[in-house]
């Protein structure tokens, strides 16, 4: 990811549904711009990686879908790009510096 400048964030999350059969991931991508293939790519590599018994899934996060935006901000992102705003466990906390 640190590779493709246009990703400002990534969260991982896994899905805890007891009807699911499988262990199933879904990885979500904030991005800056346009997707130009951004999504596509790591859908390949995402899918050519997991182990047998597993999926994943990847999307972009929309702006707009208000239930996407509370559930990543209400988390960490496992990645952040060093002009990425929000607070994490690796960066300062603001002015008190928690």
């Amino acid at each position: 990811l640190r590779g493709r400048p246009e990703v400002k964030a990534a969260w991982l999350f896994r899905d805890l549904e007891p009807e699911h059969p499988v262990t199933h991931y879904v990885f979500i991508l904030k991005i800056a711009g346009p997707d130009t293939g951004l999504l596509q790519d790591f859908r390949i590599i995402t899918n050519s990686i997991r182990p047998e018994g597993v999926r994943a899934a990847v999307t972009l996060l929309d702006p707009n879908n208000t239930e996407l935006v509370k559930v990543t901000s209400a988390h960490t992102p496992f990645y952040a790009a060093p002009d990425y705003p929000a607070p994490g466990p690796l960066r300062d906390e603001g002015p008190g510096k928690a």
